[in-house]
């Protein structure tokens, strides 16, 4: 009787264990070797495990969230592919090999937007957004002036892939001023002069095409940086300098003035 029963809880313990797993049902994948197949996940790609050697898979060059996979050798073993996203999720594959693969490439989620990585940036993005700034209203009057050249900041706007900055140039002299180039730098307030050991040079993302400013004329510019913060120690310095001339416009623009910006819709 004890025994009989001792059997039944065990019985009634494994039923419950067993009914509280989960099972993940993997995804049919076919390779070849001479196509390659991208999978689009909803979140960046953070885990790739292979089952085999015999298959290759590489996050996609820029992007986050593209999974690239293609056949090492033909007619390899059946094997599993297993990668880990952002979002906590785990995606399972059972890969075989074909000659010619059905689908080639593989969306998870709604739509096939790509991620792009902290080093890349999605064009079309910043040229509609650029657009958006160049009709959005003016809100800033800081401005400079040397050797009859006027530099104007008039907005300071916030987008999802950069923080934009909105610059008029005046030309109030006869001769054409052409921009060599236009770079921004953080540097401590307290510090008169640049330092190029000291100083954080930030690249823009993203510049007017217009370069040349023609005598007596203005041009607006627009410069796309990636979204940061400096500490109100410091200040954000935009250099201008003339192609084969002495001419340099030199703004510098302090933390309550970036904290003055304002969202594009």
């Amino acid at each position: 009787m004890i025994r009989t029963l001792f059997l039944a809880i065990v019985f009634l313990i494994c039923s419950a264990l067993v009914c509280g797993q989960q099972f993940i049902k993997p995804y049919p994948l076919s390779l070849t070797t001479n196509q390659t197949s991208n999978i689009i996940f909803p979140y960046a790609i953070r885990s790739i495990d292979r089952g085999s050697k015999e298959i290759i898979a590489r996050k996609a060059v820029g992007a986050d969230n593209v999974l690239q996979v293609k056949a090492a050798l033909m007619d390899f073993a059946a094997t599993n592919l297993s990668v880990i996203t952002a979002d906590g999720r785990l995606y399972s594959f059972i890969v075989d090999y074909a000659v010619r693969p059905k689908e080639l490439n593989i969306v998870f989620g709604k739509d096939a937007d790509v991620i792009f990585s902290n080093d890349s940036v999605n064009e079309a993005t910043l040229e509609r957004e650029a657009g958006q700034v160049a009709s959005a209203g003016r809100f800033l009057k800081m401005k400079v002036a040397v050797a009859r050249m006027g530099l104007k900041l008039e907005g300071i706007y916030s987008g999802h892939s950069a923080t934009w900055f909105c610059f008029e140039i005046d030309n109030h002299s006869m001769v054409d001023f052409r921009i060599e180039s236009i770079r921004f730098f953080v540097k401590d307030k307290k510090r008169v002069k640049r330092s190029a050991e000291q100083d954080l040079e930030i690249l823009p993302v993203y510049k007017s095409l217009e370069v040349i400013v023609g005598g007596g004329k203005h041009q607006q510019i627009l410069i796309g940086l990636r979204p940061f913060t400096i500490a109100r120690t410091k200040e954000l310095v935009c250099v201008i300098d003339e192609h084969n001339g002495v001419r340099e416009l030199e703004m510098s623009i302090n933390c309550g003035s970036i904290l003055k910006d304002r969202m594009i819709k």
